[in-house]
């Protein structure tokens, strides 16, 4: 979790410090390039520094706060994919429904045994939620159990998601297969789970 820590204070200080004198300076380079080396262009450029600074801050706030919101969203987003884990399929079916529905236009309607059933873009399609340990990719035996199964059922589209990466072989595999299969991967559903979920203090 080291990548989401934040600035040292030491660090802090000194980026805000750096941006001051280079808005003084850049403000007094400008001024002393129009009217020469004299006291009104350097208090002209002191004064258009300040401005620059004041500027630099409110934009470098605004930053702060989006980069703040993005790194909630994925600490948020990893949490809520790690408790898929320890959910009853079901109760975890419809959480992945939920963040899903916005991006594939996945309208929920029902459960059935280890899967959802729901309209995509106006077709009927089967949500399959592959809810296993990152540290396990998905290999392409288990591919082709789903793809069986779900093969029986006429004109249904297949939205798969998986807590876990796939394996170079099941990607190869997914890439080459003929059956209508959407495959929303663990960084995409880390994403879509952050937008309901993010972290909070």
């Amino acid at each position: 979790m080291h990548k989401y820590q934040p600035k040292t204070p030491l660090a802090s200080i000194g980026d805000r410090l750096f941006r001051a004198l280079m808005a003084c300076a850049l403000g007094i380079g400008w001024f002393v390039w129009l009217w020469g080396l004299r006291m009104s262009a350097l208090a002209a450029g002191i004064a258009m520094g300040g401005l620059l600074w004041l500027f630099t801050r409110h934009f470098c706030k605004m930053y702060t706060t989006k980069k703040e919101n993005l790194m909630r969203q994925m600490i948020g987003g990893e949490l809520a994919v790690t408790n898929l884990l320890m959910m009853p399929t079901a109760v975890a079916l419809k959480a992945v429904a939920l963040w899903i529905e916005k991006k594939v236009s996945f309208a929920f309607e029902r459960i059935e045994k280890n899967y959802a059933i729901g309209k995509s873009h106006g077709s009927l399609t089967v949500l399959i939620l592959c809810a296993q340990h990152p540290s396990l990719p998905i290999n392409v035996q288990q591919l082709i159990d789903i793809a069986r199964e779900i093969n029986q059922k006429e004109q249904v589209k297949l939205l798969l998601c998986s807590t876990a990466p796939f394996s170079s072989e099941a990607s190869l595999w997914l890439e080459n297969t003929a059956l209508p299969i959407e495959v929303i991967r663990r960084e995409d559903l880390i994403e879509l789970a952050g937008l309901y979920s993010p972290a909070s203090d």
